[in-house]
């Protein structure tokens, strides 16, 4: 499969900004958008962060992600394009710099971050291609980027093809999915050197909620086992570390 650009982003039936704003906001308010801790915690751990430094989560959700940074001792920034978001996320780390805006317009100064993470929300953007060299813009040039992305061939999906011709796979207002090298592809052409990349497969919790009531132990270790197995290029999503390119790929075919 080849790179997603920017020849589908400008298909009529984009929703406008505002379309997608107040779908985030109803989702936020009605049910929240968050995965599971250990992937956030496993996120600043893939970083090394160093005390002291900053930190950029773009697309930052209810803040989970800024709130591990803040433990960290980092000095997080998040933000949102959504304001029930971001009215979450000050509520669960209120020592966070967090602002609504888009992606694709990041409020700050060039070479600002010396960390950046978006996870799991690029493919959800309007114009990924502006989002990414916003996100390079900001990161500092010794800086490190995070990206998690979803693989198009998750292997769950085309099982669940497989066997019932369809996938039942719930998708937001703008969805989008892509290979390993798609993805990898794509964030060299705008800004990034991928210089390790990794699988996430979403774990399946043992405990339910709050309560600690254990869910079912035989669903837990298919699930686990079931991760085990699956090839590196069927996983769920990657996991994209990234330097900073000195000149992104864009910037010759622009200059064309």
């Amino acid at each position: 499969m080849s790179p997603i650009n920017n020849a589908e982003l400008h298909q009529p039936c984009l929703p406008s900004q505002r379309e997608v704003q107040v779908f985030y906001d109803l989702a936020y308010r009605q049910r929240g958008l968050a995965d599971l801790p250990p992937i956030y915690r496993r996120i600043i751990r893939l970083l090394q962060p160093i005390p002291g430094r900053t930190l950029l989560d773009v697309a930052c959700g209810e803040g989970h992600l800024v709130s591990y940074a803040h433990e960290a001792k980092l000095l997080p920034t998040g933000i949102d394009l959504s304001s029930e978001a971001i009215h979450r996320a000050r509520a669960r780390c209120p020592q966070a710099m967090l602002i609504v805006s888009a992606g694709e317009a990041l409020p700050f100064r060039d070479a600002s971050f010396d960390y950046v993470t978006n996870l799991g929300s690029l493919e959800h953007f309007r114009d990924m291609d502006r989002g990414l060299r916003e996100m390079a813009r900001v990161l500092a040039p010794d800086g490190t980027a995070c990206l998690v992305l979803p693989n198009g061939f998750w292997l769950g999906d085309v099982l669940e093809v497989f066997w019932r011709g369809e996938c039942s796979s719930e998708s937001q207002v703008i969805e989008r999915h892509s290979t390993r090298q798609g993805w990898q592809q794509l964030l060299g052409t705008h800004g990034f050197l991928a210089h390790r990349i990794l699988r996430y497969n979403r774990p399946y919790p043992l405990f339910a909620g709050s309560t600690w009531k254990v869910k079912s132990i035989r669903k837990f270790i298919w699930r686990r086992l079931f991760n085990a197995l699956t090839p590196f290029n069927l996983s769920l999503e990657f996991i994209y570390l990234c330097r900073k390119r000195p000149t992104p790929l864009s910037a010759f075919s622009s200059a064309k």
